[in-house]
């Protein structure tokens, strides 16, 4: 599981204009990335720039990477919920790898059509 979402950060990494070099440090973030109830597209982005560490890299930066990717699932998770619930009980949507991938790309696009203070279930209602 690990591997598949290793695999589908890294898709994502090339979308992200905040992604970080692989030769530039990696600042230590503060606790959780993604706080899911409060979440702004900021955090969202910022979760994306640690989720793909460079080629090689150092235990602190694959450990960052973790819980990036950590919280960057925690955040799907969250939004497959809202948008389940907002499509009603009769309403099907399979929580898979291109479920994921289709919506964290949607989400990306949102956020970076606005501010970086834009909260993230503000962002989840123009899905």
């Amino acid at each position: 599981m690990k591997k598949q979402i290793v695999a589908l950060v890294a898709t994502f990494g090339l979308l992200s204009t905040l992604a970080v070099a692989q030769t530039a440090a990696v600042p230590s973030p503060a606790g959780d990335l993604v706080d899911v109830q409060a979440a702004t597209c900021a955090q969202f982005a910022r979760a994306k720039s640690f989720a793909n560490p460079p080629a090689n890299p150092t235990a602190e930066q694959a450990s960052f990477a973790e819980t990036a990717q950590d919280d960057l699932l925690l955040a799907m998770t969250w939004l497959h919920g809202y948008l389940s619930g907002r499509a009603g009980a009769g309403a099907s949507m399979a929580f898979d790898y291109d479920w994921i991938v289709t919506h964290m790309g949607r989400l990306t696009e949102v956020c970076n059509a606005n501010p970086s203070t834009m909260l993230l279930r503000d962002a989840a209602a123009r899905l």
